[in-house]
């Protein structure tokens, strides 16, 4: 596990260089070794690792707008994060698999598929409303506030301004709320990010 995340982690850092070559490779060997981890570790922990790289792996793949490659590996991750969640039943493997389902309606949305979006970007939603009202947490509030934004542009794609309106206003009072509570760079930010969509 050591060698994967050292791996990972430097894949991090060509990413961050915008060396997505150097990145992807870097993940591709990570991914090897968590695949094979996982044939003798069937712990969570073990699992999230794996989905973890499959994430990044779409995330390259998304940069380079390689949508359907990007879609493939945002199911991969998807379907690991589906049964961790059924499996742990904790917030932050449900966080998780919203998280992917996230990821993978957005690609949707960008190859086309506004429809599919809006079903995966639901359920992502469903599982966050209940999770923020259950812990507050920050990092569930802002993903709650980020699958919105998905959501609304998924709703423009299906000619529905006024879906995607209520989905906007939402994101921008979670955002606000945020710069209340947490008034950095980053909360900054995210709102202009959101006012400006």
């Amino acid at each position: 596990r050591d060698l994967s995340v050292s791996q990972e982690r430097l894949g991090d850092i060509c990413r961050k260089r915008l060396d997505l070559n150097g990145a992807e490779k870097l993940y591709r060997q990570a991914l090897g070794l968590r695949e094979a981890l996982a044939e003798t570790d069937d712990s969570s922990r073990a699992r999230r690792d794996l989905s973890a790289i499959h994430t990044k792996l779409g995330n390259i793949e998304k940069e380079r707008k390689n949508y359907d490659d990007a879609a493939r590996e945002y199911r991969a991750a998807l379907e690991l994060d589906r049964v961790l969640s059924e499996e742990v039943r904790t917030w932050q493997a449900e966080d998780d698999y919203a998280v992917s389902l996230i990821k993978l309606g957005d690609i949707e949305r960008k190859r086309g598929e506004p429809r599919k979006a809006v079903d995966l970007l639901l359920k992502a939603l469903e599982i966050l409303e209940r999770n923020v009202a259950e812990t507050s947490s920050v990092q569930y509030r802002k993903n709650l506030a980020t699958g919105l934004e998905k959501l609304a542009k998924s709703w423009i794609g299906l000619c529905q301004s006024k879906q995607a309106a209520r989905c906007y206003e939402r994101a921008i009072i979670l955002r606000k709320a945020l710069i209340d509570e947490f008034p950095t760079h980053t909360t900054r930010h995210e709102l202009a990010t959101a006012l400006f969509l």
